[in-house]
Protein backbone atom coordinates (compact mmCIF):
# COMPACT_ATOMS: atom_id res chain seq x y z
CA UNK A 1 0.00 0.00 0.00
CA UNK A 2 2.94 2.32 0.61
CA UNK A 3 4.01 2.02 -3.04
CA UNK A 4 0.45 2.69 -4.18
CA UNK A 5 -0.02 5.80 -2.04
CA UNK A 6 3.41 7.13 -3.00
CA UNK A 7 2.63 6.59 -6.68
CA UNK A 8 -0.74 8.34 -6.35
CA UNK A 9 0.86 11.31 -4.59
CA UNK A 10 3.61 11.58 -7.21
CA UNK A 11 1.12 11.32 -10.10
CA UNK A 12 -1.07 14.02 -8.58
CA UNK A 13 1.94 16.30 -8.14
CA UNK A 14 3.12 15.74 -11.71
CA UNK A 15 -0.26 16.13 -13.40
CA UNK A 16 -2.07 18.50 -11.07
CA UNK A 17 -5.08 16.18 -11.11
CA UNK A 18 -6.68 14.22 -8.31
CA UNK A 19 -6.72 10.44 -8.54
CA UNK A 20 -10.03 8.75 -7.65
CA UNK A 21 -8.57 6.27 -5.17
CA UNK A 22 -11.97 4.75 -4.33
CA UNK A 23 -12.45 3.87 -7.98
CA UNK A 24 -8.98 2.29 -8.20
CA UNK A 25 -9.54 0.27 -5.04
CA UNK A 26 -12.95 -0.88 -6.27
CA UNK A 27 -11.36 -2.09 -9.52
CA UNK A 28 -8.62 -3.82 -7.51
CA UNK A 29 -11.24 -5.56 -5.36
CA UNK A 30 -13.19 -6.69 -8.40
CA UNK A 31 -10.06 -7.99 -10.12
CA UNK A 32 -8.73 -9.93 -7.13
CA UNK A 33 -12.09 -11.49 -6.28
CA UNK A 34 -12.77 -12.34 -9.91
CA UNK A 35 -9.38 -14.01 -10.24
CA UNK A 36 -9.89 -16.02 -7.05
CA UNK A 37 -13.39 -17.04 -8.15
CA UNK A 38 -12.52 -18.34 -11.62
CA UNK A 39 -9.48 -20.18 -10.31
CA UNK A 40 -11.48 -21.82 -7.51
CA UNK A 41 -14.25 -22.84 -9.93
CA UNK A 42 -11.74 -24.20 -12.46
CA UNK A 43 -9.67 -26.00 -9.83
CA UNK A 44 -6.63 -23.88 -10.70
CA UNK A 45 -4.33 -22.99 -7.81
CA UNK A 46 -3.95 -19.36 -6.89
CA UNK A 47 -0.51 -17.96 -7.82
CA UNK A 48 0.78 -18.14 -4.24
CA UNK A 49 -0.95 -21.47 -3.46
CA UNK A 50 -3.13 -19.96 -0.75
CA UNK A 51 -6.90 -20.36 -0.55
CA UNK A 52 -9.46 -17.87 -1.85
CA UNK A 53 -10.39 -17.22 1.79
CA UNK A 54 -6.82 -16.14 2.50
CA UNK A 55 -6.98 -13.78 -0.47
CA UNK A 56 -10.17 -12.23 0.93
CA UNK A 57 -8.49 -11.88 4.33
CA UNK A 58 -5.59 -10.07 2.64
CA UNK A 59 -8.00 -7.73 0.88
CA UNK A 60 -9.69 -6.98 4.19
CA UNK A 61 -6.35 -6.16 5.79
CA UNK A 62 -5.24 -4.10 2.78
CA UNK A 63 -8.41 -2.00 2.82
CA UNK A 64 -8.18 -1.54 6.60
CA UNK A 65 -4.56 -0.38 6.25
CA UNK A 66 -5.49 1.94 3.42
CA UNK A 67 -8.31 3.57 5.36
CA UNK A 68 -6.38 3.93 8.61
CA UNK A 69 -4.85 7.41 8.90
CA UNK A 70 -1.06 7.37 9.28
Amino acid sequence: MELFTTTVTHHEQLTGTTVDVDRIMAWHLRTVLGDALWRAEAGVALPDRRTPAHWVDDLTARFAEFRTPS
